[in-house]
């Protein structure tokens, strides 16, 4: 994804978000996350990411992160599949950070992109970046939107 893109992107995002409503940071905490797989429904439906990729964004140094529940070509990103997938994108660093819509550029959300490509995007969750190698990304994550929600970690490959 080149730099406009990645603007456009985050410009679709901020306009998705302000259409659905999405509730103020719900406080999450890292001990709100639960030592499991990332877990959760899309959509209603129970939903639990098996594998991921991320991709860094070299002009923003940020990791843009797809979650998927079934088996997909190695380093597939942006791919919608028959389960739907979870997409995020953070810092290109160890850390936390609180979902937020702070900037355009800075922002931290989680979009749930169910199988008819509707997106279900939230502020309301944490990500923690636990370990970025040069093969895989660790993340802790927990965020909530309607009858959408995920909450555990996940290692996925590093695509760069």
């Amino acid at each position: 994804m080149n730099h406009r893109q990645g603007r456009l992107f985050a410009a679709g995002f901020c306009l998705l978000v302000s259409l659905s409503g999405c509730g103020e940071d719900g406080g999450f905490i890292e001990e709100d996350i639960l030592d499991q797989p990332a877990t959760g429904r899309l959509d209603g439906a129970p939903w639990t990411a098996i594998e991921g990729g991320a991709i860094t964004d070299p002009t923003s140094n940020r990791l843009n992160i797809t979650l998927f529940a079934e088996d997909t070509e190695e380093c597939s990103t942006f791919v919608p599949t028959e389960l739907g997938i979870v997409l995020t994108s953070v810092p290109a660093e160890e850390g936390v950070y609180p979902l937020n819509l702070d900037s355009l550029d800075d922002g931290v959300v989680v979009n749930f992109v169910n199988p008819d490509n509707v997106n279900f995007i939230t502020t309301d969750g944490l990500i923690v970046v636990e370990e970025i190698t040069p093969e895989t990304v660790t993340l802790r994550l927990v965020a909530v939107i309607g009858e959408s929600d995920i909450n555990g970690r996940i290692v996925v490959d590093r695509c760069d």
